[in-house]
């Protein structure tokens, strides 16, 4: 990893908010999210895959007769008029990466599956051009994700089990600002720089957006088993699991 190096005792955060025992520094890639995942699909529709969109209460429904059921009259008779057979195809295999659907999806159905909710903030602070995080107490993460764009991500929270509030909390979002700050003077525009503690209201100002999210989470740990189902057609098709 390049630079990566220890970082000296006395040059590590020490107040009040942040304490740090151990820190270390490198040189790394950051994704901007957004961006990475539009140009994901964009590969995929570019190698000829397809996005069909429907309403799913049950597996069966995709091992029977794969996607035709959700396509309207006119794309179901163009499939069928490339389908060798002329009828609807079974699909050869089946991943199931649902998220919390998890819990609710008929054939899966697993009540380990949890959200972890998380939080962030956007602000616009074209002056950071480096990432800095912090692992707490009782697995609290601080975290600084600079994006090419000028604009900075900021988090994070202690994802509680079962919290399934969609929203962002004003109080998370200060308490976001509060850590990030004492992590990271620097977030405080050039011109606007005093000496002591800075106060959570310089950071405000900056704010773009909010974002929160409810992170699928499995008591059990991930589940990434594979299991088989004949369906009424009769080709044995192998189900795989993605979630947790």
């Amino acid at each position: 990893m390049p630079s990566y190096r220890k970082i000296p005792k006395e040059d590590l955060p020490s107040n009040v908010s942040l304490h740090a025992e151990v820190g270390y520094s490198f040189e790394t890639v950051t994704i901007d999210v957004p961006v990475y995942l539009n140009w994901l699909l964009s590969r995929f529709l570019e190698k000829g895959g397809t996005i069909v969109r429907g309403q799913l209460q049950h597996l069966s429904q995709l091992l029977e007769a794969g996607t035709t059921p959700f396509l309207s009259p006119e794309e179901r008779a163009n499939r069928a008029k490339g389908s060798k057979s002329g009828k609807s195809e079974c699909p050869d295999a089946v991943v199931v990466c649902v998220g919390l659907g998890a819990r609710t999806l008929g054939g899966v159905e697993d009540a380990t599956v949890f959200p972890a909710r998380g939080q962030t903030v956007l602000i616009r602070a074209p002056w950071i051009n480096f990432g800095r995080t912090f692992s707490g107490e009782n697995n609290e993460w601080t975290y600084i994700i600079p994006r090419k764009n000028g604009d900075v991500i900021l988090g994070g929270t202690v994802g509680s089990s079962d919290d399934w509030f969609p929203s962002p909390r004003p109080e998370t979002m200060r308490d976001i600002l509060k850590r990030t700050l004492a992590l990271c003077p620097e977030l405080v525009p050039p011109g606007s720089r005093k000496g002591g503690i800075q106060e959570v209201e310089t950071l405000l100002p900056l704010v773009i957006s909010e974002g929160c999210g409810l992170r699928p989470m499995r008591k059990e740990g991930l589940d990434i088993s594979t299991r088989y189902i004949d369906p009424p057609t009769g080709k044995r098709i192998p189900v795989v699991h993605n979630f947790g």
